[in-house]
């Protein structure tokens, strides 16, 4: 059956799921990545109530059983998989699940909105040099929310700070602004609402994120409630959103364990489309449908 299936079992008899698995719902997507690799796209998902883009190549960390409709995971017949060790490798990084006003997604949320203002702190100097400059700087620019600490330090700041100072602040704060976009490309609800408006627990599949952060995400909605045009244009635009590189993950055909098809009739099909891409390296991988995966599983 392949290693990927013996490596569950270890550690005395203790079971652990190794494998990551992308699934597509087309046989010519399957094509693709076997051709081509895989293709980042940007995502609808959530983040503190508000809804988000995340460019991103999506997979999950599950068994072979938690496949298919009214399991946990249907996202279609055809599918691709390698090991963690490889996903880890090719630096997927598995989701923090988070709930509203849970301690993460607040501890996030308040890192990236508590950094923007002090990245402008070379520029408030000039105003506060200024002939008719009166009171506190947090007067004289409009900024919500706006933490106390935040504020009481930008209200510190004066024509005779140092310019020393005034760069470490920025630059510290521009490090955790950055750090905190980081987060939240990887972070999700722990649960939401189908396309019925029926709750369902996301969680449960344990998703693995392959994302570009050299990409932006979006917001639907600025901090003014304003619509974000560049959310507008690219929710618009067919899939995939970038398809050359440095946007495409590429997984060695030495690293892949086994590939999905939907019927029996396709498997010499994939077979033959495997051995024209890559010779004999791709000998290894098993090829077969969902039902022989699961019916191997235990």
């Amino acid at each position: 059956m392949g290693c990927f299936l013996l490596d569950r079992i270890k550690n005395n008899s203790m079971k652990t799921v190794n494998q990551i698995i992308h699934l597509t719902d087309e046989k010519e997507k399957l094509k693709s990545i076997l051709n081509n690799g895989f293709y980042c796209s940007y995502a609808l998902e959530s983040f503190s109530d508000r809804k988000i883009l995340i460019p991103m190549i999506s997979f999950s960390n599950v068994l072979f059983r938690d496949i298919g409709p009214k399991q946990l995971l249907n996202y279609g017949k055809y599918g691709i998989g390698f090991s963690r060790k490889t996903a880890i490798e090719l630096d997927l990084n598995p989701v923090n699940y988070v709930y509203p006003n849970s301690i993460i997604e607040d501890a996030i949320k308040e890192n990236h909105l508590n950094t923007i203002l002090p990245q402008l702190i070379d520029h408030i100097i000039p105003i506060t040099a200024a002939s008719d400059y009166t009171g506190q700087i947090t007067n004289h620019i409009n900024f919500d929310p706006l933490d106390k600490t935040t504020k009481d330090l930008i209200n510190a700041i004066d024509k005779d700070t140092s310019p020393d100072l005034v760069v470490a602040i920025k630059n510290y704060s521009e490090k955790i602004y950055w750090n905190s976009q980081k987060l939240i490309h990887f972070c999700k609800p722990y649960k939401i609402l189908d396309k019925l408006g029926n709750e369902f627990v996301v969680y449960n599949e344990r998703e693995w994120r392959k994302c570009f952060l050299n990409l932006k995400f979006f917001y639907e909605k600025d901090a003014s409630n304003e619509t974000n045009v560049e959310f507008q244009e690219w929710k618009s635009k067919n899939k995939p959103h970038f398809a050359v590189d440095p946007f495409v993950l590429r997984v060695p055909i030495e690293k892949v364990e086994f590939i999905i098809v939907s019927d029996t009739n396709e498997i010499l099909e994939l077979t033959n489309l495997l051995k024209s891409i890559h010779g004999n390296k791709s000998d290894r991988v098993i090829v077969n449908t969902l039902e022989y995966f699961k019916k191997n599983e235990d």
